[in-house]
């Protein structure tokens, strides 16, 4: 399964880096950073772990390489499926409660520096509060809070911005499916006051088929959840 894993990299990183050569820097970057709508600092930093000047398992790399071949494919109309053949799943995208596509969870990891496998890993016993996000026919949306601890101390992962900065907790986009819940995103909710807070359970918390006065519960719902449950005391 390495050795695979390896393979794919090296196919993926051969993709990005003639993409660059045949279109020029500029045009990755703008690209890039359109579809992860992410900041000029963010994008220096995927720079740094695409030039592997900053350390990553290579099973991450392949998520992260993934997400970016695909946002490229993306631009161009191209079959990103079709056009590399790889696997739905690698070894640890798939577990018996939980699963996530590996290039969704590489752009997690881009966008907001928190690996889906790592939120499992590292929620401790403190993982699984929930609320009903949505309640639609295609599939039922929850929010699912829970700490992070590395080393038995809250820690972000893999993000030059947040390393040192205080956060409340994890908060989790799943859905519904057989084995469990299948992750679309996670993020870490800051602390620095109610204010912000509710701003960010505004930006996590969307739904164009509900009305503002079910959007709004649901966020006071989530505001609730937060203070009882994980407010620092």
């Amino acid at each position: 399964m390495f050795d695979e894993i390896i393979e794919q990299n090296n196919l993926l990183t051969t993709f990005i880096n003639d993409y660059i050569l045949e279109n020029d820097k500029e045009k990755f970057s703008e690209i890039i950073k359109s579809k992860l709508q992410i900041s000029k600092n963010r994008y220096d930093f995927i720079i740094k772990i695409l030039s592997r000047n900053i350390k990553v398992d290579e099973f991450l790399m392949n998520d992260i390489l993934r997400c970016i071949a695909k946002k490229l494919c993306e631009s161009h109309d191209i079959d990103f499926l079709n056009r590399f053949k790889l696997p739905d799943n690698n070894l640890l995208s798939k577990a018996s409660l939980y699963e996530y596509d590996p290039a969704k969870n590489g752009q997690n990891i881009l966008k907001h520096g928190l690996d889906f496998g790592a939120v499992i890993s590292y929620g401790g016993s403190d993982y699984g509060r929930l609320i009903s996000y949505t309640n639609s026919e295609i599939e039922d949306r929850f929010v699912i809070f829970s700490k992070y601890y590395v080393n038995n101390k809250n820690n972000i992962f893999l993000s030059d911005d947040k390393k040192n900065e205080d956060f409340l907790c994890i908060a989790t986009i799943a859905t519904n499916v057989d084995i469990g819940f299948r992750f679309i995103s996670s993020r870490a909710l800051k602390i620095k006051n109610d204010k912000e807070l509710k701003k960010e359970l505004k930006n996590m918390i969307k739904d164009n088929n509900l009305d503002d006065s079910t959007m709004n519960g649901l966020r006071n719902t989530a505001y609730q959840i937060l203070n009882e449950y994980y407010k620092p005391k």
